[in-house]
């Protein structure tokens, strides 16, 4: 079989599908120098309404307060949660604010309640993905960048000096060689 692009066998969690707090939202709703309470909420994509209640606590935390539900045995439980928070100064003047993740202590400008956790954390502690980097070209994209590229590449082959490039170039010809043979023979079967 030849080799024309990648399949995502097993999907990660997305972005999309979690609770998330982005911080670029809470510097416009507060400056970060008074103690400040901001209920946020938000309704999930099956319908599932949430909410939480944001304290700003001056100069450098923030304090989540909200309630999780158990959806294996329905037990309820009541978090308070300490983020803390810092600023970068902006080229031009002003600040920019970014969270610190809980776990890995990374600065952040999204946090995320992913599966598994009890507290928000960064995409990648929570290992999350964007939607986009799930969606991939066609089989039939590939194979005709393929067939584009293939010109190009063959020339660069010829070109190049470094054995080791030249092994390279000639690894994926080999490749691109099969997608095209592929092609032309469903082609001969449509006939």
């Amino acid at each position: 079989m030849a080799n024309v692009g990648r399949a995502v066998w097993e999907k990660k969690r997305t972005t999309d599908s979690c609770c998330r707090i982005d911080m670029t939202f809470l510097a416009k709703m507060t400056n970060f120098k008074v103690t400040r309470l901001l209920p946020l909420s938000w309704k999930s994509s099956w319908g599932r309404r949430d909410s939480i209640l944001l304290i700003v606590e001056p100069p450098d935390r923030v304090r989540l307060r909200y309630t999780s539900t158990n959806r294996t045995n329905g037990i309820s439980v009541d978090h308070n949660h300490v983020i803390l928070i810092e600023s970068t100064p902006c080229n031009y003047g002003g600040r920019r604010w970014w969270f610190e993740c809980p776990k890995c202590h990374r600065r952040c400008r999204i946090i995320y309640l992913a599966p598994g956790f009890d507290y928000f954390v960064c995409r990648i502690c929570g290992n999350l993905t964007y939607e986009s980097q799930q969606e991939g070209k066609s089989r039939w994209w590939a194979l005709r960048q393929g067939m584009v590229l293939y010109p190009a590449m063959q020339d660069k082959y010829l070109r190049t000096r470094s054995p080791r490039k030249r092994e390279i170039l000639r690894r994926k010809l080999h490749m691109m060689e099969a997608g095209q043979r592929k092609i032309i023979e469903w082609g001969k079967r449509l006939k």
